[in-house]
């Protein structure tokens, strides 16, 4: 496997992670699509696309309105690791959930995270239904002289699509979603919404909300209330308090003690979840299997909810 040939579109910094744990991984046969028509290092950079028609294995980490185009001019014998979300409108979501998709595996990012582990883990607390959820996704990209000229700058729903996504999945792969209200501000610039407001209703009771934004400081923060306690996420700690029933020695209600606590950091986790996603591609690979229907399934229909909510 480590002789394969791979070729990677787009080369901006969720490419440069994923090149870099490549090489971690100690593969050598890399090549960089770039569509310049002069390249410094044609070792590594090419801008002929045959050559990554011949390759064995793809990673697509262009822009989200060229996935579908990536895709569908690729080989069906070419395992394909596309970066999320496969689509950015309804009619290219109409037309990849039409095809067949067995070997193409859609990363988000959250999937192999501590935090989606977290939300699994509180079934062994007995925390019960989850009762209301905060989430705080937050730093100053559109701040920056080069966001301007970002294809992320002329995204149409821009820090929403981008890391809204994340959010939807992430609960999507723990609850059923029921309805998605959000609202998008265009705060530090007129390019594209740079702050959004999101509201997650969940079947069966339950809501979360979200802010996520490309204007604000750098915040992390996940807050999940449950029946019977509390699960707190920060870039400190991961931590679980319960249980309800918890009082102080006049019987009053108090804050829930604190039952399990461990060390996190948001950037550790992003990087080592993406570690995690590639080796779950390339054990696909190396077998030569299918990926999974449902988590095809569940990958499009994150990105469904996301484009059916859109204004």
């Amino acid at each position: 496997m480590k002789n394969s040939y791979i070729g990677i579109i787009g080369f901006g910094s969720q490419g440069k992670r994923i090149f870099n744990i490549l090489k971690k991984f100690k593969f050598k046969n890399i090549v960089i699509f770039k569509v310049n028509k002069f390249l410094k290092n044609k070792k590594i950079y090419s801008n002929n696309f045959n050559e990554i028609k011949r390759c064995d294995i793809v990673f697509v980490c262009s822009p989200n309105n060229t996935h579908l185009k990536y895709i569908k001019s690729l080989e069906k014998k070419i395992y394909i690791f596309c970066e999320k979300p496969p689509v950015n409108n309804l009619k290219d979501l109409n037309i990849i959930k039409k095809m067949k998709l067995n070997n193409v595996y859609f990363n988000y990012n959250y999937r192999f995270s501590d935090i989606n582990s977290s939300l699994k883990a509180v079934k062994k607390y007995n925390f019960g239904k989850l009762l209301y959820g905060n989430i705080v996704m937050a730093h100053g990209l559109a701040t920056k002289k080069n966001y301007k000229n970002s294809w992320r700058s002329r995204d149409k729903n821009g820090v929403y699509d981008i890391l809204g996504i994340h959010i939807i999945d992430l609960i999507l792969n723990n609850y059923k979603i029921s309805l998605i209200e959000k609202k998008l501000d265009y705060f530090k610039t007129n390019l594209s919404p740079d702050n959004a407001y999101v509201s997650i209703k969940l079947k069966n009771f339950g809501q979360i909300d979200c802010y996520v934004s490309y204007s604000s400081p750098y915040k992390q923060k996940f807050e999940f209330i449950f029946e019977n306690g509390v699960l707190e996420i920060d870039n400190k700690s991961i931590c679980f308090k319960g249980p309800r029933n918890t009082f102080n020695n006049k019987g009053f209600f108090i804050t829930p003690k604190t039952l399990f606590r461990k060390k996190f950091n948001q950037y550790n986790d992003y990087n080592l979840s993406l570690e995690k996603s590639i080796n779950y591609f390339f054990k696909y690979f190396k077998n030569k299997k299918f990926f999974k229907k449902e988590d095809t399934n569940l990958s499009l229909k994150s990105n469904e909810l996301m484009l059916k909510n859109l204004i």
